[in-house]
């Protein structure tokens, strides 16, 4: 199945001939079944839920008797899952002990501009920041990882990420499993040389089509397995590969049943044999093993697609057929969960009520990644977006690459997809990342209402991301709107763009504000009051510099261009 526009379509067979074996077990001392098979039991991360995170240069046993140089936070490989409830406050003291900087990006939140990570607040090696937002995102599965200009894909590849798991009532309620029943899985794939050490040294076709490594990791572990009893379990899936995307399958060609994609539950469960998830999607599945005599095998695969995008330098291409954990059926063991009927409720937002449609145009030049003939530039300010109005983003690829594009900030709902005339599975509920095919035309439906300020759009694959293909977007309260004693104050600045002069226009100010002028990046430029009565007041330019300037009021913001 072509992955490109022209042939997208989800829910063909299974495209594998493996099914379900058994091999002989013994019992353990306990009388449980255990397995005699290779591989490495699956590691689950230790739990945390804030505090200190310390980012450092480390060893992991990946492999047996061979230590492997990573990056870890907090000591772990994989980094600690942080897990922590909808209404609590999350508060994190981040160290970078790294030999250079690092910023940590908290991906899928609704946050404060200042906590979401930022390139331009990295930390400096050897130095901290503090982090702290309330969690008002319903339950769901995100996660954090390495957001450092040009060195973003190099810091997550050796480890700079870990899930992060949101609760709140309305899941807890649900009879879905709990506790050991409830799983992390983060995917990941690996190149190591020879001496089982993780390579990264990208080359020009690496840095067209994105770094591709042979070995999958899951939870940081090697050829892993992870023994079930015969009942039901959920699965929360997280591709946290540089640029790999996956089609999920059991090698059984049995169905799974997709309950939440980033931002949580879907509406109703949804049955699939198989299921896309490209780079920073996650997935949430039901996998019921009760059927399954013990010493069953069932291996969760990525099954093979085709791809018509340029190739890699990596042995295993993109759309290769691939092993990413082997479930060994042992016993006994239950739980009460069920598959609900009905999960959750999504307000949909509507075309109609769309004020406006921006398109961004995806392509590249050589080695270098662009959205609409930008490459990324730390201190200009690309898009200005008003406060809670909604907005259709037409994304349109213009390369056979797949580029899976991520807003930061927020949560969005993808409306329709050029090559399908329905929505894919990975792309229903709320969503912060969606896949953009191979010559395909994606829309998704973008309101940003919780918080203003500095954020980004970007392609997450890893390698695009830091080699261009990301934009800064300045979202403003409201057009530029003050409440205040239930009047409107407004200003607006005409021209704009402005050479020599221009002349900021207010309604009338009941009492005197400041008016203050930075860079981009918040230097300040200039202050003036503006005293109560005053309805407009005039900005000499003379000695700016040619460039983006931000213009505040009480907090208000707007973008002015500078032209000489």
């Amino acid at each position: 199945m072509k992955l490109t526009r022209r042939n997208f379509l989800l829910g063909t067979a299974i495209a594998t001939t493996s099914v379900a074996t058994s091999r002989q077990n013994v019992f353990g001392r306990s009388g449980i079944f255990r397995s005699l098979a290779s591989g490495n039991p699956l590691k689950i991360p230790p739990v945390i839920t804030g505090g200190n995170l310390t980012i450092a240069a480390g060893k992991s046993e990946i492999f047996s008797g061979v230590q492997t140089d990573v990056y870890t936070i907090n000591g772990s490989y994989p980094a600690p899952m942080i897990r922590i409830k909808k209404g609590e406050q999350f508060s994190a003291h981040i160290t970078n002990n790294l030999s250079g900087d690092c910023v940590l990006h908290w991906h899928g939140f609704h946050l404060p501009a200042e906590m979401d990570g930022h390139p331009k607040f990295a930390i400096a090696s050897g130095q901290s920041a503090d982090i702290t937002f309330p969690i008002i995102n319903r339950a769901g599965t995100y996660f954090y990882h390495a957001h450092t200009d040009m060195r973003t894909a190099e810091q997550v590849y050796r480890g700079i990420a870990g899930m992060f798991i949101v609760d709140d009532d309305e899941d807890t309620a649900l009879p879905l499993p709990k506790g050991f029943y409830d799983v992390p899985l983060m995917i990941s794939d690996k190149h190591f040389d020879d001496s089982k050490q993780l390579s990264y040294q990208p080359n020009a076709l690496d840095l067209r089509g994105g770094f591709l490594g042979e070995t999958i990791l899951v939870n940081g572990t090697v050829d892993p397995y992870h023994s079930v009893a015969p009942t039901l379990y959920r699965f929360r899936v997280l591709n946290n590969s540089n640029a790999r995307t996956y089609k999920l399958a059991l090698s059984n060609d049995a169905l799974f049943t997709v309950i939440g994609t980033d931002g949580g539950l879907i509406e109703k469960p949804v049955s699939v044999k198989s299921c896309f998830l490209a780079p920073a999607e996650r997935l949430d599945i039901l996998v019921d093993f009760s059927s399954y005599q013990p010493g069953t095998e069932i291996t969760l695969k990525s099954i093979s697609f085709s791809y018509d995008g340029p190739p890699s330098s990596s042995s295993v291409n993109e759309g290769a057929v691939l092993n990413i954990l082997r479930f060994d059926v042992l016993g006994p063991g239950t739980t009460a969960a069920q598959l609900p009927a009905v999960l959750s409720t999504i307000v949909a937002y509507k075309e109609a009520d769309a004020v406006r449609t921006r398109q961004f145009t995806l392509f590249h030049s050589g080695s270098m990644h662009m959205i609409n003939g930008l490459s990324f530039s730390m201190d200009r300010i690309d898009y200005t977006i008003p406060f809670g109005e909604l907005e259709i983003w037409e994304f349109i690829n213009n390369t056979t690459e797949i580029h899976p594009m991520h807003i930061h900030g927020l949560q969005f709902q993808v409306l329709d997809r050029s090559s399908s005339s329905v929505l894919l599975t990975n792309d229903l509920g709320w969503k912060d990342t969606v896949m953009v095919a191979g010559l395909d035309t994606v829309r998704v439906l973008v309101k940003f209402d919780t918080y203003d300020g500095l954020f980004l759009l970007h392609c997450h694959n890893l390698e695009h991301e830091d080699h261009g293909m990301m934009l800064n977007i300045l979202v403003t309260k409201a057009n530029g709107v003050l409440q205040e004693k239930g009047s409107v104050t407004q200003f607006q600045i005409s021209p704009n763009p402005a050479r020599e002069i221009t002349t900021v226009y207010v309604s009338e100010l009941p009492t005197p504000r400041e008016l203050i002028v930075t860079t981009i990046s918040g230097v300040p430029i200039f202050q003036q009051t503006i005293e109560a009565g005053v309805r407009s007041l005039a900005l000499g330019l003379k000695d700016l510099s040619s460039g983006e300037y931000i213009v505040s009021i009480d907090g208000l913001t707007t973008v002015l261009n500078v032209i000489h």
